[in-house]
């Protein structure tokens, strides 16, 4: 049976990304987490130079497995292969057209006269050029040679948000503009429920009307963490619904998450509930991410209003905002293709006045990774990563549209 969101059964997508880490040379070794809803780290290594990236699956071991398997050779390729860039002059990329709205490149029209290097996007309304260190988090510590722009702002709102690996084209271009729209309605919720002084109205899915396989999937995830899941619808007006699955109680500093999106309510549930076990596992079982952490917060302490977002504690959530009781959604779409949701999700995007840049990062017969990026989306979901940001012109306008 082929998953929803994919062209291919399981075992087909198993067979092409194995044969795809094997046609690079490399190796792999797996370790495995957790009783009936597994978390599964796969690290893939070069036997000759030893680099080495590592993936992340959740689900059932063939889920967890495969879906390790992709991330892992999608972190590979993005670590390890030249980035696709053209350095240009600064002063090139205003906003203008296209990036009219996306202020984050004030930041880059501050240096005119500086170089960077930048990524080229095909879309529906021509194609663009945008920084490669917003593209790329990593990026400005090793930049190109011919670039001179100083990162020492920009790098902080960088994020590889949109970049996705699949069996083919569509597989990947639908999981990254997906993630795109999670992280712009996690960031937008950060801003109207943590950030914000002023309290809002947050939706809590009631577990109470959840069909049975549902009801059962959730139970399960808590079962797994060992704590009460709360879940939040945070769609902010698109099509695609977005889920944010939350440990009531949590003994770290930086509360485990999960988020999912989807036009497929039933798959962003589960995707939100698989995600938020799979960063419970991986935060209690790797010290080395506690003590980040640990230092990340110490770093934040100064700023309340970031601190909160950072540790997205269940009461600063739940205690200041007033909760709302909703049903899950109903839909009959879950044998559609990929392709079939694209169309949809792009349609919906365009409608609402943005548009979509893709580009291509890598393909062969087995598997493709594609970048997707939505100019003027919000980007302050990245402080739950540790840098210092703050809202971007989207959030600012979603408050004022709130206390009006």
């Amino acid at each position: 049976m082929r998953p929803i969101e994919r062209e291919f059964t399981l075992s087909d997508a198993k067979d092409r990304v194995i044969k795809e880490i094997d046609n690079l040379g490399l190796t792999w070794r797996k370790e495995v987490y957790g009783k009936n809803i597994l978390t599964i780290v796969v690290t893939l290594i070069h036997p000759h130079n030893k680099n080495q990236t590592g993936g992340v699956g959740k689900g059932d071991y063939d889920n967890a497995f495969v879906g390790a398997l992709f991330e892992a050779l999608e972190h590979y390729i993005e670590d390890f292969s030249a980035p696709l860039a053209t350095v240009r002059p600064a002063k090139t990329l205003m906003r203008a057209g296209i990036l009219a709205s996306d202020d984050v490149l004030d930041m880059v029209n501050t240096q005119p006269d500086s170089h960077l290097a930048t990524r080229r996007f095909a879309s529906s309304a021509g194609d663009f050029y945008y920084p490669l260190a917003l593209c790329d988090p990593n990026y400005s510590r090793k930049p190109l040679a011919d670039d001179n722009f100083d990162y020492r702002y920009l790098a902080r709102y960088g994020s590889n948000s949109g970049i996705a690996i699949g069996a083919t084209r569509n597989e990947a271009l639908l999981h990254g503009i997906n993630e795109c729209i999670e992280r712009d309605a996690f960031s937008l919720f950060l801003i109207h429920s943590l950030y914000s002084r002023s309290p809002c109205k947050i939706y809590e899915i009631d577990k109470q009307s959840l069909p049975e396989e549902a009801a059962r999937n959730w139970q399960k995830s808590e079962e797994e963490i060992q704590e009460r899941i709360r879940v939040l619808d945070i769609t902010q007006g698109m099509k695609c619904r977005t889920y944010l699955a939350l440990a009531e109680k949590s003994k770290l500093i930086k509360y485990p998450i999960g988020c999912g999106t989807s036009l497929h309510p039933h798959h962003a549930l589960q995707r939100a509930l698989s995600e938020l076990v799979q960063i419970n596992a991986v935060f209690n079982h790797r010290q080395e991410i506690q003590r980040e952490n640990e230092v990340l917060h110490q770093r934040l302490l100064r700023y309340k209003k970031l601190e909160r977002c950072f540790c997205m504690r269940t009461a600063d959530i739940f205690n200041t905002n007033e909760v709302l009781l909703c049903r899950l959604p109903v839909s009959d779409k879950t044998h559609r293709s990929p392709a079939e949701d694209l169309v949809e999700i792009e349609q919906d995007l365009t409608e609402k006045g943005f548009v979509i840049g893709k580009s291509i990062l890598y393909e062969t017969s087995q598997v493709c990774l594609t970048h997707a990026l939505i100019p003027n989306f919000e980007r302050f979901y990245i402080i739950t990563s540790g840098n210092i940001v703050l809202p971007l012109l989207r959030g600012r306008r979603s408050l004022e549209k709130k206390h009006i």
